[in-house]
């Protein structure tokens, strides 16, 4: 399952499609994330901000909102994405699994390498990431 997970990714970003370009946040993740009653109401730490692909904020914002231990809640999922999308934000969610793939990978390279940069290493996370992926 990992391997078809991995295959499927590097031939997504091997030939991505064309993606919109927007103004995103660029560090989506819960401690940034101002919450009230079960709702978002707003996003604090911009310095992160840039121009990319929208689509990639919302699969980072979907797994940091949606995810239950290490999956994603596909309820919950489709519940923010959908919102999301009624709301009128700039993403394409038909690629969302490919870029909550593409985000996992990133995590794992970059805390597999915390230990090289003399940061803390959480050898379970990278776990549970790895089984997220798969």
């Amino acid at each position: 399952m990992l391997v078809a997970a991995y295959e499927e990714l590097v031939s997504f970003l091997a030939d991505p499609p064309r993606l919109l370009v927007g103004i995103v946040h660029g560090d989506v993740y819960r401690a940034n994330l101002r919450m009230e009653a079960g709702r978002i109401v707003g996003v604090i730490d911009w310095e992160d901000a840039r121009l990319d692909w929208p689509a990639w904020e919302l699969a980072n914002a979907a797994w940091e909102v949606c995810k239950v231990g290490d999956s994603l809640d596909a309820e919950r999922c489709r519940a923010f994405v959908g919102s999301y999308v009624a709301a009128d934000g700039p993403a394409e969610p038909e690629f969302l699994p490919q870029l909550v793939r593409a985000r996992l990978v990133a995590d794992v390279l970059y805390s597999l390498t915390s230990k090289a940069r003399g940061e803390p290493f959480d050898e379970g996370y990278v776990h549970d990431l790895l089984r997220a992926l798969a």
